[in-house]
């Protein structure tokens, strides 16, 4: 393809022996050109050895004869059809090498469409003399060396790159038919979907964009947003109740509508509500449930008022779920014991009380026992007390005493404790009510229950015997056996608790990943997602456990033909056949079970095609093709259409598909590569799994191998570009968007150190390409190889700071098919800009104020 427009400038040098004669086929020259020759050169002179520092565009004197060598070879055939006006000039300089640009300054109007004659005349003689001045203006598109003038034209390559865009991290398919979509402004788009497809809510995924096989840059992701919480499964903690033991505690999961238990934390809050006759109490719940198992646990506590004595009764818990405070749903009404108060015998005489729990205590737990003294009327000055316990079961942790009694001395004796004072504190008068009564407060202690202990009623865990002194240290309370007020009521010399194991009140069981994708029909690899299930416990604040052992899983008949069991695996195999958008599985445990809900895509039917469906004889002029094989090659691709019930959505699933020739001796598979052999007539298709069961349907694409037409290389390009960049993140998007991702290839190069890269493309003139990066001599042209250098096969950086703008193609490319003699060259344009201002500093060195 030869452009229309002449070179703005022509060599300003003669070589003595040209070596290469390339020819510019002009096919019509302006009646009129009183500025340039009078007639139009048939070869350009090859590449003298100097320089010039300017190029004049005004010469005094125009040469009569051209040289026939180019100083700056095209790789195209440059055949314009009209001469721009005015005509470009040209000077000479006898230590200069010429400068040409391709671009010309002005676009002649108008265009002839088709050129009207040959040139007639040929070159005269070289002039003898140079021009008698030079001119002041620069018309080339570049400068050499370059100056920090901005250039009027710079042509950008970018937008002829090939690039392809794919799902780099996370889940995400692309979902147009046409894969990528490139864009004249140098940027590259494309739609992706199915995000919720093998993935949870909340996960994050990202693209890539590729040249070839090659990963250039990645960007673009986010993540997904989790649906609105439908529904609510509840299990109680704490099914009875104490007047020394309010908690109310339920676990809960929460679902969306699809059965996932990832749900949407934003805006989301939970409350119970307590109910007892015609009262109710309202408290909020203070955490929210956990990111994967939906899994979260609600407290609040009795109001005191609602326990009788000696009577039990009941009350009834909800829990209510709210977005943005807006109540949406609630759960089921469960119901709770209310315990009744205990009452106590009284003692006579003076003695101290001694009061346990009244629930039961867990292995590993602490509780607290408080000590109080009936003085019968007598003014407490000094105390010492013994409290018995079995060590078997329980362990010392501490004690504190009341403040109206000086510092305390404890004794701790594995299954004896001594606690003894010195008297009352100063501030306590001797005939206080605080030290007289039947109720004294004495002590607190705390225990813990041994992790060992098993559940058991221990009748002789706590005994109490004391001795107390009046203002007069006169003992009034000799050796005094105690009351115990435990979990009986009444009162007894031994106390008795009770040691429980928390038990299994409840499972709630989830999946890791809701929505399955099922890909084994074209990879031959099942897809599969665990199903776990927490055991819920009858203690408040008990961490809830993951079972395993014991829990089986059911699917029934509802899901055969969509998925099966493995334990408790789910697997979408090959051998599955359908779609499912909500599979149901019990899952139990001893007596408790649970419900989990899947869903499964299946691909119903796939599309097969090509890039090019018709491969030709590549004429490459003398190519060997002993070592190189004649045929055009094309990518292939596939596009399929994936159901869940009544939905569905196509997407590319050409990354793990693998492709199949009907006639490996006419076209040869090489991943998604089709490389035509010999002449004929192939279906490229898929390998399907599941042999007999497999009901996909597969379209496949015909590709035609010809010898009877072929194409022709048309030309070398040289792209260099700098780096990406990805527009903006995408933030949380919902499960069922589709993402635009959009990524622009940049070619500016600003300060010392920023890298650039660069690719080839060898392009054929049915308008397909190959990317010939990798077989390419890349080189940087002498005249800037002292500002940009190599640093890999296909990677240039900026080594020194001109302090300029400039553009100029200072990177070559040579390349040649198999053994083919005739080597084709490009070259790439770097644009240099002019660097970045970080800092600016103004000093004065003598400030002076003028007199007025």
């Amino acid at each position: 393809v030869g452009p229309t427009l002449f070179p703005t400038v022509v060599p300003s040098l003669v070589p003595s022996s040209p070596t290469v004669s390339p020819t510019f086929n002009v096919t019509h020259r302006p009646s009129s050109n009183p500025t340039g020759p009078t007639s139009m050169p048939t070869h350009i002179p090859s590449s003298p050895t100097h320089m010039p520092t300017h190029v004049p565009t005004s010469p005094t004197m125009l040469p009569t004869h051209l040289p026939s060598t180019p100083s700056f070879r095209p790789t195209h055939s440059l055949s314009p059809t009209l001469l721009p006006h005015p005509l470009p000039t040209v000077s000479f300089h006898p230590t200069s090498l010429p400068s040409i640009s391709v671009h010309p300054t002005i676009i002649p109007t108008p265009v002839p469409s088709a050129p009207t004659s040959l040139p007639s005349a040929t070159p005269t003689p070289i002039p003898s003399s140079i021009p008698t001045s030079l001119p002041s203006i620069i018309p080339s598109v570049f400068t050499d060396p370059p100056t920090a003038t901005p250039t009027p034209y710079c042509p950008n390559e970018v937008s002829k790159l090939h690039p392809v865009m794919k799902s780099f991290r996370g889940v995400a398919y692309g979902t147009s038919v046409i894969s990528t979509v490139h864009h004249a402004n140098s940027t590259v788009s494309r739609n992706f979907g199915l995000l919720s497809g093998g993935a949870e809510p909340m996960s994050s995924f990202g693209f890539g964009v590729y040249l070839g096989s090659t990963l250039v840059s990645s960007g673009g992701g986010g993540s997904t947003l989790a649906a609105k919480a439908n529904t609510i499964s509840v299990v109680l903690k704490s099914s009875t109740i104490y007047i020394d033991h309010r908690v109310v505690q339920v676990a809960y999961q929460l679902h969306d509508s699809m059965g996932r238990s990832h749900v949407l934390a934003r805006g989301l809050s939970l409350a119970m509500e307590l109910s007892y006759s015609e009262e109710t109490a309202q408290a909020s719940c203070e955490s929210l449930p956990n990111a994967t198992s939906g899994v979260g646990v609600c407290s609040s506590e009795a109001p005191t008022e609602w326990f009788l004595m000696n009577s039990s009764h009941l009350l009834n818990v909800s829990l209510s779920v709210a977005y943005d405070s807006v109540t949406l749903f609630a759960s089921e009404l469960l119901s709770v014991t209310c315990a009744p108060i205990l009452t106590f015998d009284s003692m006579s005489g003076a003695h101290m009380e001694l009061t346990t729990p009244h629930h039961a205590v867990r292995p590993g737990s602490s509780f607290s026992v408080s000590v109080d003294a009936n003085t019968n009327n007598n003014p407490l000055r000094t105390w010492k007390i013994v409290v018995e316990y079995d060590a078997d079961y329980f362990s010392f942790v501490s004690a504190s005493t009341s403040e109206n009694f000086t510092s305390s001395i404890i004794i701790d004796d594995s299954g004896s404790l001594s606690i003894s004072t010195a008297g009352l504190t100063s501030d306590v008068s001797s005939h206080s009510l605080a030290n007289t009564g039947s109720h004294v407060y004495i002590s607190n202690m705390v225990f813990k229950v041994k992790s060992d202990a098993t559940s058991a009623v221990v009748s002789t865990a706590f005994k109490i015997t004391s001795w107390m002194t009046n203002e007069d240290n006169i003992i009034f309370s000799n050796n005094v056996t105690g009351q115990v007020n435990d979990e009986r009521g009444e009162g007894h010399s031994w106390g008795q608790m009770t040691v429980q194991q928390a038990s299994i009140v409840g499972i709630l069981a989830y999946a890791e990943v809701s929505e399955l994708v099922n890909t084994a029909p074209l990879t031959g690899f099942n897809v599969s997602t665990s199903i776990t299930s927490l055991a819920i416990y009858d203690e408040v604040d008990h961490q809830d456990s993951l079972i395993s052992e014991g829990v089986t899983c059911d699917l029934g008949d509802s899901g055969s033909d969509s998925m099966s069991l493995n334990g408790c695996d789910a697997v979408a195999s090959a051998q599955h056949v359908s779609s499912s958008s909500r599979t149901s599985i019990l899952v139990t445990y001893a007596s408790y079970f649970d419900m989990v809900d899947l869903a499964i895509w299946y691909p119903d039917e796939i599309v097969v095609n090509a890039d090019d469906q018709v491969l030709n004889l590549i004429d490459d002029g003398d190519t060997d093709y002993s070592t190189c094989l004649p045929f055009q090659s094309t990518t292939v691709y596939a596009y399929a259409k994936y159901s869940m019930g009544e939905d569905d959505i196509i997407i590319d699933v050409s990354d793990f598909a693998e492709f199949t020739s009907s006639n490996v001796g006419v076209l040869s598979i090489s991943g998604d590569i089709a490389q035509g052999l010999s002449d004929g007539s192939v279906d490229v298709s898929l390998i399907l799994h599941g042999g007999s069961r497999s009901v996909v349907s597969v379209q496949p694409v015909e590709l035609i191998v010809t010898s009877t037409a072929t194409v022709l290389f048309e030309s070398l390009t040289v792209v260099v570009y700098t780096n990406t960049s990805w527009e903006g993140g995408t933030g949380p998007v919902p499960l069922n968007e589709t993402v635009h991702a959009t990524v622009e290839f940049l070619r500016d190069v600003k300060n010392v150190g920023d890298i650039g890269n660069i690719q080839v493309y060898a392009e054929y003139s049915d308008g397909t390409w190959i990317d010939v990066t990798d077989e390419s001599a890349i080189s940087v042209q002498s005249t800037h190889d002292n500002t940009v250098s190599l640093i890999e096969h296909a990677r240039f950086e900026l080594t020194e700071d001109d302090e300029a703008s400039w553009c100029y193609p200072a990177i070559e490319a040579v390349w040649s098919r198999c053994n083919n003699t005739n080597s084709h060259t490009d070259f790439g344009f770097i644009k240099k800009e002019y660097p970045n201002v970080e800092s600016c500093r103004l000093t004065i060195d003598e400030p002076r104020i003028a007199a007025v």
